[in-house]
């Protein structure tokens, strides 16, 4: 039988961008193959050659992280601003991470919540759960509250239990 991995695989010899960005996140996660960062930021490198936005995601998580590369993390931001500019929710939500991350030197508050926004309003997976988390931080409660409505993570069910227990955007219950 062929695994999905092995499919990838074919494809991608024939030159197919979508295989080549997913084979990326195959050899970074282990999906299907042993973890190989080199492998992952090779597959991802190919995919963005051809303006792929998943390969350019993958790139710019290869070059935060060290994975295949040196660690960049100027490159890093530039690769998710490329793909977040082409719409990728996945992009715009590592951008606004990356901008409200306070190590490397890139912390820039207005900017996280600009692509905190952005990315909330494009549904990237975990989007709310996360701006939720940087307006809480901020003590800005009210609007954090909205956010949570409907959290199904272990950290967002937390938060939204303490915006109860202290009235934090909501009516003590």
């Amino acid at each position: 039988t062929n695994t999905t991995f092995e499919m990838f695989l074919r494809y991608a010899a024939q030159g197919n961008t979508e295989a080549e960005a997913w084979l990326g996140r195959c050899y970074m996660n282990g999906i299907g193959t042993p973890i190989n960062y080199d492998k992952a930021f090779e597959y991802f490198s190919k995919a963005a050659v051809k303006n792929h936005p998943y390969g350019i995601n993958g790139l710019g998580v290869c070059k935060q992280y060290g994975y295949g590369t040196d660690i960049d993390l100027r490159a890093a931001i530039d690769y998710y601003k490329k793909a977040a500019d082409m719409g990728f929710p996945l992009a715009t939500l590592n951008l606004a991470r990356s901008y409200n991350n306070k190590k490397g030197g890139f912390y820039d508050e207005k900017l996280a919540e600009e692509y905190f926004k952005k990315a909330v309003a494009i549904n990237a997976n975990g989007a709310k759960d996360l701006y939720a988390s940087f307006l809480i931080d901020r003590k800005r409660y009210s609007e954090a509250f909205p956010l949570l409505q409907g959290a199904k993570d272990f950290y967002s069910m937390m938060s939204l239990a303490q915006c109860y227990e202290n009235g934090w955007g909501v009516k003590v219950d």
